[in-house]
């Protein structure tokens, strides 16, 4: 049953125990211990490096969706934060492990991945704005909800500090509230269409298991 609640507090909710086991993973886990060894997270930064490539892309094609300031500026945002900021920072970590750019056309995508974009691509496709942003939604605010539990403990090692830095920084929490506060907006638009918001449930409970799919895959081949 749809409540009286904020639709993104509904979202989260419906996704409780898949949002635990995210914020708790074992890769989360090690990170925070400082004992994650640095080929999984390298492994890692790989596979998240192709998956936010083709992210930018499915920006830039759902920006034209937008038909309103508040909807243009935050696409505008994403897709800035994304490229100039979100991807330099993984290829500034990558460039400090011996990683070179030139290597970057050659990384290898896997299942998971190649999985995870295609959903995207087809949440994209619908041309409905609340489809995509309910299926985006958990990518971001999992990572802020991660990093800022991060920050309570001491962790060393400085490639982990900068990732920890950069997604629990005031501009993903920015980032987070903006899309949370476009869920709400877009889910007042369907009035009482309780069938509608359970599709946009749907997309996004979905994207909550890639990403928690995209964790394992990272922990599990990263050896």
């Amino acid at each position: 049953m749809i409540s009286n609640n904020p639709f993104s507090e509904e979202l989260q909710h419906s996704c409780f125990e898949i949002w635990n086991k995210i914020l708790n993973h074992r890769f989360i886990f090690e990170i925070q211990q400082d004992i994650l060894p640095l080929n999984r997270f390298i492994f890692y930064l790989k596979q998240d490096h192709i998956f936010l490539t083709e992210f930018c892309k499915l920006l830039q094609t759902s920006a034209n969706i937008a038909n309103i300031k508040e909807e243009i500026e935050l696409f505008e945002n994403l897709i800035n934060s994304t490229a100039m900021f979100e991807i330099k920072m993984q290829e500034e970590i990558m460039d400090s492990l011996g990683i070179g750019t030139k290597s970057y056309p050659e990384f290898i995508q896997y299942t998971t991945t190649s999985n995870y974009v295609s959903f995207l691509k087809s949440a994209n496709e619908t041309n409905d704005l609340g489809i995509f942003v309910s299926s985006i939604a958990p990518c971001s605010w999992t990572y802020f909800e991660i990093a800022s539990k991060m920050t309570k403990v001491a962790v060393k090692t400085p490639v982990y500090k900068k990732w920890i830095q950069f997604y629990s920084s005031k501009e993903s929490q920015k980032q987070v509230s903006d899309i949370k506060e476009l869920l709400n907006r877009l889910a007042m638009q369907t009035d009482n269409n309780n069938q509608k918001k359970l599709i946009l449930m749907k997309y996004f409970t979905t994207a909550c298991n890639y990403e928690l799919d995209f964790w394992n895959m990272a922990y599990l081949n990263g050896e």
